[in-house]
């Protein structure tokens, strides 16, 4: 389900950017995008699952536990929150270092990667 969702939206928008600007889908740096937006979508995703567990209604800005009270399973309901920090962290180096063939020019996806993995809502 994750990386169906926030995973596969990141991963469009990637792809399709490096397309728009002419690099040939046999290129690494597709290859390159994927890798770093399923990461990032992941880490997002189990952050979510985090906040929801963890802050209040109005750092979120919807309702919290609203996971647990539909019955439904995320990270947070599967794993201790202490892996699901761990797992952020994880895939977040995991998209960073698949900017690494990007070079200078992965900064602002570098700080957003950090970024998406310390928000607080």
């Amino acid at each position: 389900i994750n990386t169906g969702k926030t995973a596969a939206l990141l991963e469009a928008a990637c792809v399709l950017g490096l397309l728009a600007a002419e690099v040939p889908p046999e290129d690494p740096r597709i290859g390159a995008a994927r890798q770093y937006a399923r990461a990032l979508g992941l880490a997002f995703q189990i952050q979510d699952d985090i906040l929801d567990a963890t802050a209040g209604t109005e750092a979120l800005g919807k309702p919290a536990g609203s996971d647990a009270v539909n019955g439904k399973h995320t990270y947070a309901t599967l794993l201790v929150l202490e892996a699901c920090v761990r797992l952020v962290g994880e895939q977040t180096e995991t998209a960073r270092d698949a900017l690494e063939i990007f070079g200078e020019n992965r900064s602002f996806l570098d700080w957003f990667s950090v970024w998406m993995a310390m928000r607080a809502n």
